[in-house]
């Protein structure tokens, strides 16, 4: 069972096209301030977790050889470069490490092994750019007023959005693209960031982290999401609105 729930993870972590990137070489870190144990390189892509006290908990995956894979127990010595899932150079092992736990390709792959590893790293150490909610904040400020599917299309493909339509079963005019929520704290994340778009205009944005914005208001909606309405409605559409948005949440793990 334990096997099976990891190779979920990896799978998740697999398919989600959005990951933040490393500004490195950077130090990743067992605890805040701790033993430094991996180094990552420039533009490694991870899965972080909302910055705490300037720190932030990433994931990331390592590629092992099946023979590793075979073994009860894994060695990695200090020095040996680090290879991800697709087989590119990620970083190399600081020290030691030494770890049981591994997975492997589900029934329809099984000749990639690894492992799953995650730290701690400083906040310098991830590119701004590459956090999705610093840019989505930009874009509403710098397009106030005129926030038009247009102006959100590179936006939407360079953080690897994809089609959400969790409101389609209640109403099909509406055009929702999204990002996963990180796999560290959910192993079976749902949306960090979901954009509700009708008639080519940005209507509202679903979010879990917040957004920096100083003409918009963010609410909670349910399950650890907020919700910023774009869109002015009337009292009644407003409610029902904000009912289909918790509603559309229902069965979904």
């Amino acid at each position: 069972m334990k096997r099976i729930f990891l190779c979920i993870l990896l799978t998740l972590s697999l398919v989600n096209l959005f990951a933040e990137q490393i500004d490195g070489p950077a130090n990743i870190r067992k605890e805040p301030k701790g033993l430094k144990f991996i180094s990552l390189y420039d533009k490694v892509e991870v899965t972080c977790t909302e910055i705490e006290n300037d720190w932030y908990k990433i994931g990331f995956d390592v590629k092992l050889t099946k023979e590793q894979y075979e073994q009860s127990k894994i060695t990695i010595p200090a020095g040996t470069k680090l290879y991800n899932i697709k087989g590119k150079l990620i970083g190399e092992a600081l020290i030691d490490l030494t770890f049981s736990h591994k997975m492997m390709g589900g029934p329809k792959n099984n000749r990639w092994y690894g492992v799953e590893w995650t730290g701690y790293t400083f906040k310098s150490n991830i590119r701004p750019e590459s956090i999705p909610e610093i840019e989505l904040g930009e874009l509403l400020m710098k397009y106030k007023g005129n926030l038009n599917k247009s102006q959100f299309k590179d936006y939407l493909k360079q953080h690897g959005f994809r089609d959400s339509g969790l409101l389609k079963r209640f109403d099909k005019g509406f055009e929702e693209y999204m990002i996963y929520e990180n796999w560290i704290d959910d192993p079976s994340p749902m949306d960090r960031i979901r954009l509700i778009f009708k008639n080519e205009i940005l209507i509202a944005i679903i979010h879990t982290r917040d957004i920096k914005v100083d003409y918009l208001q963010s609410d909670n909606l349910t399950r650890g999401r907020k919700m910023m309405m774009i869109s002015k409605m009337t009292g009644e559409d407003s409610a029902a609105f904000w009912e289909m948005n918790v509603r559309s949440y229902d069965g979904v793990d």
